[in-house]
């Protein structure tokens, strides 16, 4: 393990007034060159004495452990590759959490939209290629339409589009809703219709503004 600094794929030189370390990654075993000219590692490879400091302090010798990970060369694994092995190797789900998939929005579900702030929409283009896009705005900002569809407002940003785009290219999204203080996640999967439509736009307006568009999500 060896930390990494903001904004920085290396350790800062020696007196170099860095951000302090602020995170942590595995990394293999080629990161030692990238730290020997940077640092001191011990001979044994286990450990590397770099200088880092607080803008406007002087640095200071800290010694970070370096784990030698197993691998090297090629990585050779051992494969999950159809849904039998799949089912073999999890087991069969509990009734419980089979159970709970339901084809429709009830009361719970409406209630755990409506105190939503963000939800994060997947979607992927006609070849595969996947994109996680979170959205958020006041609570129960989606708008529940029926037991079966909802109304996704799609406010003007950086204009790439990618999940609009996507969407033109394949319909299906799965979305994940999620509200602080309450330890669970609503997932919704289902097909998706892009609407430009003023008079269902409007209702959805934020300080006068009505979104660029809307999202129907279908079952």
């Amino acid at each position: 393990m060896v930390r990494f600094w903001s904004g920085h794929a290396s350790p800062p030189s020696e007196g170099s007034p860095r951000a302090f370390p602020c995170r942590s990654r595995t990394a293999p075993p080629r990161v030692y060159s990238v730290c020997r000219h940077r640092g001191i590692v011990s001979e044994d490879k286990s450990t590397v004495r770099i200088f880092v400091s607080d803008t406007g302090r002087e640095p200071k010798a800290v010694k970070l452990e370096l784990v030698n990970l197993p691998w090297k060369g090629a990585i050779t694994v051992k494969e999950v590759t159809d849904a039998i092995a799949v089912r073999k190797h999890y087991g069969e789900p509990s009734h419980m959490s089979t159970a709970k998939q339901l084809d429709h929005l009830d009361q719970y579900c409406r209630d755990f939209i409506a105190l939503s702030p963000p939800v994060v929409m997947a979607t992927s283009d006609a070849s595969g290629r996947a994109d996680a896009s979170p959205r958020g705005d006041a609570p129960g900002f989606v708008a529940v339409l029926d037991d079966r569809t909802l109304l996704i407002p799609d406010r003007i940003g950086n204009k790439r589009a990618d999940t609009v785009l996507n969407i033109m290219e394949n319909p299906h999204v799965g979305l994940l809703f999620m509200t602080p203080g309450i330890n669970e996640t609503l997932r919704v999967n289902g097909t998706v219709r892009v609407t430009i439509d003023p008079d269902l736009l409007f209702p959805l307006s934020v300080a006068g503004k009505p979104p660029v568009c809307g999202m129907f999500s279908g079952g």
